[in-house]
């Protein structure tokens, strides 16, 4: 009798299990009906496929036609703002995968965050100027909590932007790692979650910027995050995560004094970057850090900018004397 009472109450468990998970997958779809997110055009998505690849002429399909430089992408309909959507994007993700090239093997992560000095706009403008969408909630506040002010505003809300086509960043592993932590060098990144905010003494703006593998509404990134928060398991890497949020773990490295840092050999990023005619500039937080995620200098994040009009994107040279160069 006992037997057959605890049968029922595992089914009447199991039931209910399945049924958040349905009901969890029907706001899933709901949500990506309403807010019309983009696919990897990769293979498929809202506004048709990538046909061809770089070099390759454009098949015509009698289709309303977005052309980029490399890609040839047909509409469902003729809409100019779409097709203007999917160039900014390609321009995000591109300006992405060079922000990692900034790294090097030095300081290179496969999780973690930027703080991207923005004084003059230059990347809030051309993310304001691809396609995202509002997150139903907002993780990652750091930067809207105290000691900071929550601004208002639509300027300050929270958005998703998705890549055209996922990027891929690969770390090399030092060799005092074991094979297990080895094992996990290479992310794929999908999406990059990001906001402006304004620093304490509320004179000086900035982009927080988290590359993820996948959208906030997704059946994966809810998993993940329930590990991470709910059972405290978090991915492992060769590389030392650069999150904004380690105070959550009870690790952050970065947020001692230069004292304490110095007697640990820890470095936060590049001592000085030496400009095209030679001339250098240290690098210096102009931000109050909350974590370990790595600052990057207007004049990092600018360099980038003016490089995306050029294929070539060997855009810095990585010096004695933790220094950068760029080219």
């Amino acid at each position: 009798m006992k037997f057959k009472k605890q049968s029922k109450k595992q089914i009447k468990l199991l039931y209910r299990i399945l049924l958040a998970l349905v009901i969890i997958f029907i706001i899933y779809i709901i949500y990506k009906i309403l807010f019309n997110k983009i696919e990897n055009l990769g293979v498929s998505g809202a506004f048709g496929r990538i046909l061809g690849t770089a070099g390759s002429e454009c098949v015509d399909l009698g289709k309303p036609t977005c052309y980029t430089k490399n890609r040839c992408i047909w509409m469902k309909r003729d809409d100019d703002l779409r097709c203007h959507d999917i160039i900014n994007n390609i321009v995000i993700q591109k300006y992405v995968k060079r922000l990692f090239k900034y790294l090097g093997d030095d300081y290179c992560f496969v999780s973690g965050a930027f703080v991207i000095d923005d004084q003059d706009n230059k990347l809030f403008e051309m993310l304001q100027g691809a396609k995202k969408t509002r997150p139903p909630m907002e993780s990652h506040t750091s930067f809207k909590n105290p000691p900071y002010h929550r601004e208002t505003g639509d300027e300050y809300n929270m958005y998703e932007t998705l890549f055209t086509n996922p990027i891929e960043v690969s770390c090399t592993c030092p060799s005092t790692v074991d094979d297990q932590r080895q094992a996990d060098q290479t992310k794929i990144f999908k999406i990059i979650k990001w906001y402006k905010f304004i620093n304490i003494d509320g004179d000086h703006s900035f982009i927080y910027m988290k590359p993820e593998s996948e959208p906030t509404i997704s059946m994966s990134h809810l998993l993940g995050a329930a590990n991470r928060y709910g059972r405290g398991i978090t991915n492992t890497s060769c590389r030392d995560a650069r999150r904004e949020d380690c105070i959550r773990d009870n690790n952050c490295q970065l947020t001692q004094t230069p004292e304490a840092l110095a007697q640990t050999g820890l470095i936060k990023n590049y001592t000085n970057i030496i400009k095209q005619d030679e001339s250098t500039e240290e690098i210096i937080e102009t931000y109050t850090r909350v974590g370990d995620e790595l600052f990057i200098p207007q004049t990092i994040s600018n360099h980038i900018i003016l490089s995306l009009q050029n294929e070539n994107d060997i855009i810095f040279s990585y010096e004695q004397g933790n220094s950068i160069k760029l080219i």
